[in-house]
């Protein structure tokens, strides 16, 4: 269910982003295709999962779920990668541009939580140290916990409470950080051309 909550916001990002710039034709076709690969890789497991339950056969969620964050990823750096260079918002409006960038923000923190689920359950020990965890013997993160983590590694560019125990994740994290950094900086120039 977090993986389907995390593709519709993806979708939904991605759609805004498309309809808030003006795009060349060949940036549209890679948006699109960069769009549709993930959401087809999502239908496609969300399929084989209910066969194997339905066959009472063991399911490989965590393998299903890496390859599409892998693709989920490509995609966010596509769009990101295609925002900074390419489209001009629709008429040069602020609130396009606003609401543009607002979704890349969104689809960042979307999929980077994903990625944050996902290390935290395969990695043993777990990948993060939550401060509840202390307080409350019996506290288990589920997905709020994780897009917390995402939201604050894209706004304060890096965990607040949340201690780090994976490589693996700290480079998740920088990436997370650099793709955040890009959307501000976009912001920020869009700003300064609209008000001169």
């Amino acid at each position: 269910m977090g993986l389907l909550a995390l593709q519709v916001v993806a979708v939904l990002a991605s759609w805004g982003i498309l309809a808030g710039h003006r795009f060349h034709r060949v940036e549209v076709l890679v948006l699109l295709s960069a769009d549709a690969f993930p959401t087809a890789l999502f239908l496609l497991m969300a399929l084989s999962i209910a066969v194997r339950v339905a066959r009472r056969r063991n399911v490989a969620i965590n393998r299903y779920a890496r390859i599409y964050l892998v693709a989920a990823t490509v995609q966010v750096v596509l769009n990101i990668v295609l925002l900074v260079s390419g489209g001009r918002p629709r008429h040069e409006s602020l609130v396009w541009g606003l609401c543009v960038l607002g979704g890349a923000y969104l689809l960042v923190v979307a999929v980077f939580s994903g990625w944050y689920w996902l290390y935290d359950h395969i990695i043993p020990g777990g990948a993060f140290d939550f401060p509840e965890a202390e307080v409350l013997p019996n506290f288990r993160p589920n997905l709020i916990d994780y897009v917390f983590i995402s939201f604050n590694t894209n706004s304060t560019f890096g965990p607040t409470a949340e201690l780090i125990k994976s490589r693996h994740v700290k480079v998740l994290m920088m990436l997370q950080t650099a793709l955040s950094l890009a959307i501000l900086l976009v912001f920020v120039a869009r700003l300064t051309g609209i008000t001169r």
